[in-house]
């Protein structure tokens, strides 16, 4: 089946704190052939998160608004600063703050918990 999603040369950013979701969705997407071309990057904390972005400067980022140890609404200030240089998808567990990024330029608002084929479908649909 012909893969119907280029994702030669693009580069993602995955910003998640919960350690064994990145481990989990790192080995997910080896297995998966139509993500092969894309050049996926992990930050599991802020620090990190900007060092990837400013680095490797991704055209996609799927953020979670909530990341341990941050200060609040540091996600909020991450999708300001960045929003218009990459496509920004948020991921939260409370829906406070949804209007706020829709309007403030996140492409979308997942819940979370999300399920591995959600970042998938983001993915394919945005990157």
């Amino acid at each position: 089946m012909e893969n119907k999603y280029s994702l030669i040369g693009k580069k993602i950013l995955i910003v998640e704190d919960e350690f064994i979701v990145t481990e989990l969705l790192q080995k997910y997407f080896q297995e998966l052939e139509e993500l092969k071309d894309a050049e996926i990057f992990f930050a599991n904390n802020v620090d990190q998160c900007i060092e990837l972005l400013e680095k490797e400067k991704p055209t996609f980022m799927i953020l979670d608004l909530s990341l341990n140890g941050a200060a609040e609404n540091t996600g909020l200030k991450i999708l300001n600063k960045y929003k218009g240089l990459l496509k920004i998808a948020v991921f939260s567990a409370y829906d406070d703050y949804m209007v706020q990024c829709l309007n403030e330029g996140a492409i979308e608002y997942v819940h979370k918990p999300a399920n591995r084929d959600e970042y998938r479908r983001l993915i394919l649909e945005h990157a």
